[in-house]
């Protein structure tokens, strides 16, 4: 078996002599294949180095320079690797929360609620957040006092009925507001037809 590079012949493996002979073939074999792997960072660096304009810097500089050249390369296809694993990840989710969002019904409270509401939907559409978390005190005054209509009307009509940009999970927390009546009206609403869209979750 002969191995050539273009035309030239570097070493033979088999042939006539000992066995001792062949294996000398073979360390100068690995001889070679080592200064070729050797020689490839070192092309970069005398190819960059070149390309480098005269006078810019000394000679510290230059033997940076070599360096950093020399090591492109890999470095690229590091930062190649990394870039597309980013990309194939997925993004991690965004939670958007408010707390003490209820009002008193029949109040200037009201008003005021819309505002927030308003100003809620602005900031979600600007963050496009996966998930809304309701810190607490979403019914006023005595929570929803077994009546589904009080949680439509003070949490639906007011946030994600009233805004494209909240019609999302909503996981919602019980406030002091919220147990005042009975707090189980908030946990059987999850899973009631009442609840449109399915935007309330609770437990969260």
């Amino acid at each position: 078996f002969r191995l050539k590079v273009g035309s030239n012949r570097i070493c033979w493996l088999t042939g006539s002599g000992s066995l001792h002979a062949m294996l000398s073939r073979i360390r100068f074999l690995t001889c070679c294949l080592g200064a070729l792997a050797l020689s490839l960072p070192l092309a970069c660096a005398s190819s960059c180095a070149a390309k480098k304009p005269d006078g810019a810097g000394g000679a510290d500089d230059d033997n940076d320079g070599e360096a950093q050249c020399a090591m492109q390369l890999p470095a690229a296809a590091a930062a190649s690797a990394k870039a597309e694993a980013a990309a194939n990840d997925a993004a991690p989710p965004l939670f958007l929360l408010i707390g003490d969002q209820g009002c008193k019904p029949g109040t200037n409270d009201d008003e005021r609620m819309e505002k927030v509401s308003a100003a809620l939907a602005g900031v979600a559409a600007k963050v496009k957040p996966n998930h809304i978390v309701g810190l607490g005190d979403t019914i006023y005054d005595s929570g929803a006092e077994g009546k589904f209509d009080l949680i439509k009307s003070r949490w639906y009509d007011k946030y994600p009925g009233a805004h494209e940009a909240l019609k999302l999970p909503w996981h919602m927390v019980q406030g002091n507001h919220d147990w005042r009546s009975d707090p189980m009206t908030q946990v059987e609403f999850t899973t009631s037809s009442d609840n449109e869209g399915g935007f309330w979750e609770y437990p969260a």
